[in-house]
């Protein structure tokens, strides 16, 4: 008869029967936190040690999670993706004005010729026509 050997994400998702409990007080461990927040397990514990992760407790050699925590955590990465996309927008709203033309050839003379009439009217806003830019 051979034992079946239990790993730490059995008691995670153990029986009723079988949890602990402080599992059944609500606090979960790395396997069942990381499944309820969609990511993997070494994410989470990654983002634990880095502390950028959720509220946790370290009791004895275990780490665990309250659900409440996990679900402030959630909330806060909604509001933070939420930022960041207004922060976006606003940057996509400021582009530059793209014309176009059928004939590319013709809208840049007449921005030459608009240049220039704006270099005339200037010289002579300034008074003295002899003490021009052209002379």
């Amino acid at each position: 008869m051979t034992k079946k050997r239990r790993g730490r994400s059995d008691r995670a998702t153990s029986s009723p029967e079988t949890t602990s409990k402080v599992e059944r007080k609500g606090m979960m461990r790395y396997a069942a936190a990381a499944e309820y927040l969609g990511m993997a397990k070494g994410t989470l514990a990654n983002s634990i040690s880095a502390r950028t992760g959720p509220r946790s407790v370290k009791m004895g050699r275990s780490r665990m999670f309250r659900q409440e925590d996990l679900d402030d955590y959630i909330e806060e990465k909604l509001i933070e993706t939420e930022r960041l996309e207004k922060r976006r927008a606003k940057r996509r709203g400021k582009a530059a004005v793209v014309i176009t033309c059928a004939n590319p050839d013709l809208f840049l003379i007449s921005i030459m010729m608009f240049a220039g009439v704006v270099l005339f009217l200037f010289s002579f806003a300034h008074g003295d026509m002899g003490t021009g830019w052209f002379q």
